[in-house]
């Protein structure tokens, strides 16, 4: 099934929301100028392209987006959807994620974890800025010295995380890699918990690509 799809945003987002849409094995229809520096972007797409796209676009758009999408037409099958090009950071053990553990993994990729959150070898933590999977320590503590300060604890800042609707964890995940859901959390984690299994695995990976 094919859906038409129409998204009305600000002008400045239109070359995003193209882009976003062709990511999606979308078709580009038709562009209409409105009224206050507006634009009606409509484009045709899987049915199944759509799923978390409402949640990403409001985001990327500061909630600014109005979208629209009505049954098209048939067609034949477009395909694979394309996912995530960027690999993942993955727990390499069991416990709970330290806001110094954290900040040290920050320069890696963009994390998925907040101080106190417990988590498990294999779980995914974070994206990798580039597109190999790496086994990280969030539980790292800073190591105590005799040195005082003059402040009764070190203040850590961290970077916003990035968090997932269901929609967007299934259009996200590869593969290798499952969604767990319960009443308080949504997670993302690798098919293999074993880390050494997880080694081999992208061993193999990397060899079929050669």
């Amino acid at each position: 099934p094919i859906e038409k799809v129409s998204i009305e945003i600000g002008e400045q987002y239109s070359s995003l929301v193209i882009e976003k849409m062709n990511y999606r094995s979308a078709s580009f229809v038709d562009c209409v100028n409105l009224e206050d520096k507006r634009q009606k972007l409509t484009f045709t797409c899987p049915t199944r392209s759509l799923l978390g796209l409402r949640s990403e676009l409001m985001n990327e758009t500061k909630g600014t987006a109005i979208i629209i999408s009505e049954f098209f037409e048939y067609q034949p099958h477009k395909g694979p959807l394309k996912k995530s090009q960027r690999g993942a950071l993955v727990s390499a053990t069991d416990g709970v994620a330290t806001p110094y553990g954290i900040k040290e993994l920050e320069k890696h990729g963009v994390m998925f974890i907040k101080p106190g959150q417990k988590v498990y070898d294999g779980m995914i933590i974070g994206e990798h800025e580039t597109e190999d999977d790496v086994d990280l320590n969030p539980t790292k503590e800073k190591k105590l010295t005799n040195i005082r300060t003059t402040t009764r604890e070190e203040q850590v800042l961290l970077a916003p995380i990035r968090e997932f609707s269901i929609e967007e964890a299934i259009t996200y995940i590869r593969d290798d890699e499952i969604i767990e859901v319960t009443p308080e959390n949504i997670r993302l984690r690798k098919v293999e918990l074993n880390g050494a299994q997880r080694k081999v695995l992208r061993r193999q990976i990397k060899n079929a690509r050669k």
